[in-house]
């Protein structure tokens, strides 16, 4: 209320400044401490735990004030505006001269609209933010003629003199400044939640698309001649079409879409892939004969942090949308796949040859050890016969056939029996 000048003074407890900080309610401080009016602060402990009591007593002694002191600092403190100090002197020279900067607003909403005769939106809020640690002086007037009319005005310095949710186009440079990207307006396709699966552009082959003909609709159509065209007005016209089953998917600003189907409740409706076209980068379009500020507002942009980014984005918006695989993501999902499928074969390639290579060195083992047991066995000293159950010769050396008088050949034809004597067969057998 101290803020907003519907009080003069507020009367609490010095910690309560600590919302001033986290908050950022700048132009408050604390102006007056009042005598005898301090609340002492303790800890309370278990009654069963005096030797915590007197821990916690020399803890505190040990601190000290100075220590106190820094701990309340940390905690409560004014809040100071973060002004940009790192101006170059061309820069301050322009801020000195108090420009009025025209902002044209349009019904571009989250990003920009009118609500009564207040500006709002994503990047009202940036443009704002701008000021508090710039001292820019941004003036937003309604914009009344055409976009590119607009600016074709804002080249001749005819005014507006600042466009908001541009994007940087290079074939501008010199009629046109524009500062860095301040925010990614993704681009997707929404269908109804119960439509058929829709992934690409492509699955929308002789289907109706809803869009806008400012956007990038046109652009669409081009590309995909197979795909009929609905040109809608606007967004909130486009999604309604969509919802009503007038047509078959939406295409356009991700930011915008969330916000309309929130504020007018087109809960039937799903984001069902990226757009084949690439997020926007939305840049702030000045007039190019103010430089200096192009680059305050670069400068200021630099300053934000996260936190502060998605405050302003939340503030609009507080749905998240997880939409479908985007074409990068699926390049890189096949490779991950090929890439394991390529270990697995590798790797299959790898076991195979070694253990090709086992084999062949158990095979040069076992036909050595052969070579080695058919020598022994062929330059014996002594006679070597290998015989079955049955008695018949399996295998016999020369030595064997030098002793018995008979030849390999004839010793197939004869058994184990037949050459021995009869008083020595039980004990041979």
């Amino acid at each position: 209320m101290v803020i907003k000048e519907e009080a003069d003074l507020y009367l609490g407890l010095t910690s309560h400044m600590h919302a001033a900080t986290k908050y950022r309610l700048y132009g408050i401080s604390q102006s007056l401490v009042l005598e005898n009016t301090q609340i002492p602060f303790s800890m309370g402990v278990r009654s069963d735990w005096p030797l915590l009591v007197s821990i916690l007593n020399k803890g505190l002694a040990s601190i000290g004030s100075g220590g106190l002191s820094k701990i309340v600092a940390e905690w409560i403190q004014r809040a100071e505006r973060e002004m940009i100090t790192d101006l170059a002197p061309e820069e301050r020279a322009w801020l000195a001269q108090n420009h009025t900067v025209r902002v044209r607003v349009t019904n571009f909403a989250p990003h920009i609209f009118l609500e009564g005769d207040e500006a709002k939106g994503i990047s009202v809020d940036y443009l704002k933010l701008i000021t508090e640690r710039t001292g820019v002086n941004f003036v937003f007037v309604e914009g009344k003629g055409g976009f590119w009319g607009a600016v074709e005005s804002m080249k001749r310095a005819e005014g507006p003199d600042l466009i908001m949710g541009m994007e940087s186009n290079p074939q501008q440079a010199g009629e046109i400044s524009f500062s860095q990207p301040y925010m990614r307006a993704p681009q997707v396709i929404i269908t109804r939640k119960d439509s058929d699966f829709v992934g690409r552009m492509q699955d929308l082959s002789g289907k109706t698309l809803a869009a806008l003909r400012s956007g990038p609709g046109e652009r669409i159509a081009e590309i995909y001649g197979d795909i009929e065209m609905a040109w809608l007005p606007s967004d909130r016209a486009a999604l309604e079409a969509v919802s009503k089953g007038q047509a078959n998917a939406y295409m356009g600003d991700l930011l915008v879409a969330t916000y309309v189907i929130q504020t007018f409740g087109y809960s039937n409706l799903k984001v069902a892939a990226p757009g084949p076209l690439g997020d926007r980068l939305l840049c702030f379009a000045n007039r190019a004969d103010w430089p200096e500020l192009t680059r305050v507002i670069n400068k200021t942009l630099d300053s934000i942090s996260r936190a502060e980014r998605s405050a302003i984005q939340g503030k609009y918006l507080s749905l998240r949308y997880e939409y479908g695989i985007r074409p990068g993501d699926v390049v890189k999902r096949v490779l991950i796949v090929v890439g394991v499928a390529l270990a697995i074969v590798l790797a299959f390639l790898v076991w195979n040859r070694t253990l090709n290579r086992r084999v062949r060195e158990r095979t040069a083992e076992v036909v050595e050890r052969e070579e080695r047991f058919r020598a022994t066995f062929e330059q014996a000293a002594v006679g070597i016969a290998h015989v079955s159950p049955d008695g018949r010769f399996l295998r016999i050396n020369q030595r064997f056939c030098d002793i018995t008088g008979y030849t390999h050949r004839e010793t197939r034809e004869i058994t184990f029996p037949d050459i021995t004597h009869p008083d020595d067969l039980d004990a041979d057998l």
